[in-house]
């Protein structure tokens, strides 16, 4: 239906007013989009959306930022779902949209086989991703998977943080993962304990498999954070205290995996 559109970080608002900004924090590099007709439906069309960002992490921030919670997972990329009128997922360093003007079958028939060409065109990079890997499967709930580039939880140090909740044994568990060198791990996890202490009651928690840990309760909900080996991350805002700690010594133990 027309050339192929390109659009920079200056250019971006003339295609997504209003959106662009929050690209452009996830260093945002290039558009490229495109709409293809469906043969044989006047009127019917599917546009193509390849956002490229700076780096896989940048990429699956955008990701998760604009993800719809009700979206149906797809099974050929690690990132990605299906909504009402589209697919929308993560590839490397591209966020992708494919949307479909209407849910007529041919319409509907065309937007999926572009997602799944464009899946297996764009190589798969997951570098800077083994904070999102090390998220446990068990209990996830996966549209609450979310990235915090800088200051997650209000803490300078945390930078690169995913986050997310769980349904654990009738509980609802937030829980976080930050990988950094062993050293800023270490030295993010004495900060937080000292912040925590300054806004309640803190205390240390025996080691788990190498982990250091400690327990922290603060205007009524808790935390549970652990450090070892270059990996920051626990439970946090939790309102069952002993759930908390119950899912963060199983994970540790590689029991919730």
């Amino acid at each position: 239906m027309g050339q192929t559109e390109f659009y920079s970080a200056d250019t971006l608002f003339e295609k997504i007013d209003g959106r662009a900004p929050a690209y452009v924090g996830f260093n945002f590099q290039q558009l490229r989009s495109r709409s293809f007709s469906v043969i044989g439906l006047e009127g019917s069309f599917v546009d193509v959306f390849e956002f490229r960002m700076d780096t896989p992490i940048n990429a699956f921030g955008i990701f998760a930022l604009e993800r719809d919670p009700k979206g149906r997972l797809l099974t050929y990329v690690s990132d990605g779902y299906a909504g009402e009128l589209g697919y929308y997922f993560r590839q490397g360093s591209y966020y992708i949209q494919i949307l479909a003007s209407d849910q007529k079958p041919r319409t509907t028939e065309l937007a999926a086989a572009v997602a799944e060409n464009r899946a297996k065109s764009i190589p798969v990079d997951d570098a800077g991703l083994d904070g999102r890997r090390r998220l446990p499967n068990l209990g996830l709930i996966p549209e609450s998977v979310t990235f915090i580039q800088d200051n997650a939880q209000g803490q300078a140090f945390m930078k690169n943080v995913f986050q997310a909740s769980y349904n654990f044994d009738g509980a609802n568990v937030p829980f976080f993962v930050m990988v950094a060198t062993p050293e800023a791990a270490a030295e993010g996890w004495k900060s937080y304990r000292a912040f925590s202490s300054r806004f309640g009651k803190t205390s240390d928690v025996p080691g788990i498999s190498g982990a250091q840990i400690f327990e922290a309760e603060s205007f009524g909900t808790w935390k549970v954070i652990y450090q070892r080996q270059g990996e920051l991350g626990g439970a946090y805002d939790a309102e069952d205290r002993a759930k908390a700690r119950q899912f963060v010594e199983k994970y540790l133990q590689g029991e919730i995996q």
